[in-house]
């Protein structure tokens, strides 16, 4: 069982994009999938960055939530327990914890 204290949506697809019937370019559109509840925990955070004169956060998470069948995203938005946007991320890694029946992910 995973204690939960978070949410987490991965990125299912695209809409849009191209040339419309008028010519004109059309902006491609992210889809999300529906949140799901997982256990998150900082694997590594500073706020130390900074690129020409702006700060920005630094951050990496260990994401556990329970298995799921054909799950493999690409990018994955995290909201912490009160909704909260912890940021989106690229999918570093994958591990299936068989003995727990969960799927651990790094970002």
């Amino acid at each position: 069982m995973i204690i939960e204290n978070g949410t987490l949506k991965y990125l299912a697809g695209t809409t849009g994009g191209g040339i419309g019937d008028d010519g004109k370019p059309v902006k491609r559109t992210d889809v999300w999938s529906e949140a799901i509840p997982c256990n998150i925990r900082i694997n590594n955070r500073n706020n130390l960055g900074r690129k020409e004169g702006t700060a920005f956060v630094i951050a990496a998470y260990i994401v556990t939530l329970e298995r799921r069948t054909g799950f493999d995203p690409g990018r994955i938005q995290l909201f912490n327990d009160e909704g909260q946007f912890l940021g989106e991320f690229p999918v570093v890694s994958i591990e299936v914890l068989e003995a727990v029946n969960a799927i651990k992910i790094v970002v």
